[in-house]
């Protein structure tokens, strides 16, 4: 059982309702010039509700975050995130083919407190037709042209019908029509909602992208490739999960690194998530990749289905990392959580 099948499978216990019935009741969304609004309140959530005043964990410190309550049934189902260079405005994308595009607001102390503005759109294909459901529209994966904002071509990912799509961002927008991107035959090989999760692009222009399992079972380690966008050649290799952990999602720190999100859930422990960083001077044809562990959320600190993950460099050379999750469409059973930590290697 995979960690997403999990996750359903213990919504739907719980609530007596099932994710696919959800999802197919998400009507498609008209693109409209920047989307269609949608109206959000936000709570703030601790990090440890035992100890509030405890706000470290690993070699991060919690700077603020919230829940989100939207107003609409389009929005949930985040796969993915990526932030502003100066932390005002946010992208990511709905596993269901819908762009999410919204401001985020912050405190006196500079912690996250709050999102506005949020407006969705679905996703296009090159022919302008709109990309939805499961099989065409299963967005998982976002990076953009600029590894440390939101400019450029934006890339996005899909997992069922494994492929990547490039969208002139920059120029259209959310009403920008994919376009194919090269990818190296392999990820044909992943098996049908387990493909690939993540893509973040390096600061020397190549697109990252990891599977979230390997194509044989849920044990195996991840597939990964480097690719560079002007030329399609492609640097194979495998990335080590930390079993029970899946592959989410990836961002380019400031400093160069990679810092993966990985989640894990069973009925027993309910969910969990892991941040790593890796060296991508490691990424080399052939290779097998380690990360090492920045942080673990599990027992005793909020947690919820993370998917994404995105960072950016303060004004006086802080790096901060945002993590959101995945409801599945089961609200009130699940949670879009947005959070914020300071990085204190």
């Amino acid at each position: 059982m995979t960690v997403r099948t999990a996750f359903i499978a213990a919504a739907a216990l719980a609530g007596g309702i099932g994710i696919f019935h959800a999802i197919a009741d998400v009507p498609t969304t008209p693109v409209a010039p920047g989307g269609v609004a949608v109206e959000v309140s936000t709570v703030p959530v601790e990090l440890r509700s035992a100890d509030p005043t405890d706000l470290r964990i690993g070699k991060l410190i919690y700077r603020g975050g919230i829940s989100v309550v939207p107003r609409s049934d389009h929005f949930g189902g985040l796969s993915a995130l990526k932030v502003s260079a100066d932390g005002s405005r946010f992208v990511s994308v709905e596993d269901v083919g819908i762009w999410v595009t919204g401001a985020l607001t912050y405190d006196e102390n500079g912690n996250l407190a709050g999102m506005n503005d949020v407006r969705i759109a679905q996703m296009l294909d090159e022919n302008g037709a709109q990309l939805s459901g499961k099989v065409e529209g299963d967005s998982e994966g976002l990076a953009f042209a600029d590894p440390h904002d939101l400019k450029g071509d934006a890339f996005v990912s899909y997992e069922n019908h494994h492929r990547v799509l490039r969208f002139d961002f920059a120029k259209d927008g959310v009403a920008a029509k994919g376009q194919a991107f090269a990818m190296p035959d392999a990820i044909k090989t992943l098996r049908s909602n387990e493909g690939l999760e993540v893509l973040a692009t390096l600061d020397d222009g190549r697109l990252l992208a990891i599977s979230e399992y390997g194509p044989r079972d849920d044990d195996q380690d991840s597939l990964g490739w480097a690719v560079d966008p002007k030329t399609g050649a492609a640097t194979s290799f495998i990335v080590k999960r930390v079993l029970p952990y899946a592959m989410t999602d990836a961002a380019l720190l400031p400093d160069g690194r990679v810092l993966t999100l990985e989640r894990r859930f069973s009925t027993l422990t309910g969910p969990g998530a892991e941040l790593r960083v890796f060296d991508p001077a490691t990424f080399m044809e052939g290779a097998t990749v380690e990360g090492t562990l920045i942080a673990e959320l599990f027992a005793g600190v909020t947690v919820d289905n993370m998917e994404g993950v995105a960072a950016r460099k303060t004004a006086d050379g802080k790096t901060m990392i945002y993590i959101v999750s995945d409801d599945n469409f089961q609200r009130p059973l699940q949670r879009t959580l947005v959070m914020m930590f300071e990085l204190a290697e």
